[in-house]
């Protein structure tokens, strides 16, 4: 399913559902679930008030990972993404697209290919969906993250999952580094953002000759 169908669905279930009541259709829950999934979230049921006990304090409703443990980032995102859209003043073919462009936002970046190899840096800070990393509010200003200048903390070494770093190393390039396996990559002074690195190295795996 991709974000454009899930963003539709997303709108007029939002405009129709009760959120703040807690109140949701099978349907509905599976809109909810299926966005986060699309999104890397391991989430697989939601629960809404009156299927929780008298105990537990929630809003509209609570999601939970496939180990029965809450998600409270992910239900903390869709929950806020619903309320946007019921209170947005925008016509649907308007509100549908802008959906979509929060949706592409709050998911991870592709992996970047690193080596001819097919080593792989992964994006670290936003994938909320598979740890407690910082929050993605679909509230803000969205920028394109593959237009984020590469931080010196740049990501993660795919399979591996080492750390990776950026450091500069000499007048005109930087290295990108995994601190666990030592994968080293000398990468351009002029290459700044993670888009221009995804094109400088695949440029660079094109032009090369095979082994």
């Amino acid at each position: 399913m991709d974000s454009a169908t899930l963003a539709r669905r997303l709108v007029v279930m939002a405009k129709t559902c009760d959120p703040l009541l807690g109140k949701f259709s099978e349907d509905e829950k599976q809109v909810v679930i299926d966005l986060m999934k699309y999104l890397g979230a391991d989430v697989v049921k939601m629960k809404v008030r009156n299927e929780l006990h008298p105990s537990v304090v929630c809003g509209a409703y609570l999601l939970f990972r496939a180990n029965g443990q809450e998600a409270p980032v992910s239900t903390k995102w869709s929950v806020e993404m619903i309320q946007r859209i019921k209170s947005s003043r925008l016509d649907e073919s308007s509100l549908v697209a802008d959906t979509v462009r929060r949706i592409a936002w709050a998911r991870p970046m592709d992996p970047i290919l690193l080596t001819r190899d097919g080593e792989e840096l992964l994006e670290d800070g936003r994938e909320v969906w598979r740890s407690n990393g910082r929050n993605i509010d679909p509230m803000t200003n969205l920028a394109d993250p593959e237009d984020q200048v590469i931080p010196n903390s740049a990501g993660r070494h795919r399979y591996c999952c080492g750390k990776m770093f950026r450091r500069s190393v000499a007048k005109n390039s930087f290295v990108i580094y995994c601190e666990d396996c030592g994968l080293r990559v000398v990468v351009p002074n002029t290459v700044t953002t993670f888009r221009e690195l995804r094109k400088y190295t695949t440029d660079l795996f094109r032009t090369l000759p095979d082994k």
